[in-house]
């Protein structure tokens, strides 16, 4: 299976793995929400997989390491399914969605760019403000509308 997604499966490679569970199970298939189910358990299977095998791949720091050291479960799949798996975390559309899923999950929505907050701190202190960690609180997330940018933060003021 080469592919990133569950969903991106074909239905010849999902089909040849529910006929492995007919094999040595007795499954009666026609059910169509044990059907579901059963495509559920697979996909929740394939999503820990795959999470697993991008924990090794971080851990290898880079494409070369993570592709001459391959993880014990990929021994078995070919050499194929490694390069794949390797060339779609290290695709600029999965680090996108990362950062997307990691920015959703984030309490507040700040607009300050790279710089630390610790620098804002300090130049709002130097340009006289009595209260330095408020004004860079507002600095931080109230928009150029002068709207806050999320109601968390609207909340503590």
């Amino acid at each position: 299976m080469n592919t990133g997604y569950w969903r991106t499966i074909t239905r010849s490679e999902k089909k040849q793995l529910m006929d492995e569970i007919t094999a040595n199970f007795e499954i009666d298939l026609k059910d169509l929400k044990l059907e579901n189910c059963i495509n559920r358990l697979y996909n929740g299977r394939y999503r820990e997989f795959k999470a697993e095998l991008s924990a090794y791949y971080k851990l290898q720091k880079t494409n070369e390491n993570a592709l001459a050291n391959p993880p014990l479960e990929m021994l078995d799949r070919g050499v194929n399914q490694l390069v794949d798996l390797c060339n779609h975390l290290n695709s600029n559309k999965f680090k996108h969605h990362q950062q997307t899923v990691n920015r959703s999950k984030k309490k507040y929505n700040h607009h300050t760019g790279l710089r630390p907050f610790s620098y804002i701190v300090e130049k709002m202190a130097e340009d006289g403000s009595k209260f330095p960690e408020v004004d860079t609180f507002e600095f931080a997330y109230v928009g150029k509308n002068k709207c806050w940018t999320c109601n968390t933060a609207k909340a503590f003021v």
